[in-house]
């Protein structure tokens, strides 16, 4: 990230720049430059090594705040070593943001996750919900202590495929928003819920959801870079200026999405979660 994103002082941050290759090197770590939480890379996920020379965003994507050295970590949908696997982080929290770069490699599967924390008696985090929009493009949403009112939710925001876009989960005690920035464009969707304190001392997971039973169906495809959690609630004009500082563009309208009162043509409901 930028250096603007971490004077923010996230309480964790994975720049993803790391270049042990996973495949070979057993345990190589995906350093937190926030609070020293360190992660694990699964043996399928590729990287910064330069077998794989993943990137992330860089100007040549429109982005001319990160470096062109900027690295990031792929990952591949029905692979159970495809997830990076991060300790417990013991947030004992519900404010919270979640934010990460996402370049989706195509349309996404229902549920899989971005940051999402299963374990100990936490269930929480990004991930994308079981729905798609008329571009065929799976909605993203969010999970809080496993409550079916905050995982059915649909927020009606999708990541276009094969671009950059920043996306951020803010929670607070009474509501959820869901922001997304590319170079398109900004969007956002609030949805009005009390949250409950979340204790955030099980295992975390980026780019995948372990409730897949570990055959890796929801699991993230493409590519993530800089994820970053704070233990406070972001404002959207904090957002919003991490974005533009990457992109050194300040001058697009935001676009709200308010939740339907009843699902219509911008979406097609798939079913519920399990």
């Amino acid at each position: 990230m930028h250096s603007k994103g971490y004077s923010a002082l996230p309480y964790a941050f994975y720049q993803l720049n790391d270049t042990g290759d996973p495949a070979v090197c057993g345990g190589t770590l995906a350093v937190d430059n926030g609070g020293g939480f360190n992660g694990v890379y699964g043996n399928t996920v590729q990287n910064g090594n330069i077998s794989y020379n993943i990137t992330g965003p860089t100007s040549s994507d429109g982005f001319p705040g990160f470096s062109a050295a900027n690295k990031a970590a792929s990952f591949i949908n029905l692979s159970p070593g495809s997830r990076i696997t991060l300790p417990a982080l013991n947030l004992k929290t519900n404010t919270v943001t979640m934010m990460a770069w996402i370049k989706p490699s195509g349309p996404e599967g229902f549920f899989e996750g971005i940051v999402l924390f299963r374990g100990g008696d936490t269930i929480a985090g990004l991930n994308y919900f079981g729905s798609i929009d008329l571009g065929g493009n799976t909605t993203i949403g969010y999970t809080w202590n496993n409550e079916g009112e905050t995982y059915n939710w649909n927020s009606g925001i999708s990541a276009p495929a094969n671009i950059w876009s920043l996306v951020a989960l803010v929670v607070t005690p009474t509501n959820a928003t869901i922001h997304l920035m590319n170079t398109n464009g900004l969007v956002s969707a609030t949805h009005t819920y009390p949250h409950v304190v979340q204790s955030f001392n099980g295992t975390t997971f980026i780019g995948a959801d372990s409730a897949d039973g570990g055959n890796g169906a929801r699991g993230f495809a493409g590519v993530i870079d800089d994820v970053a959690i704070f233990n406070r609630a972001l404002s959207k004009t904090e957002l919003a200026g991490f974005f533009s500082t990457a992109s050194g563009v300040s001058t697009y309208a935001p676009i709200i999405v308010n939740q339907p009162s009843a699902l219509n043509s911008s979406w097609v409901f798939s079913g519920m979660r399990q």
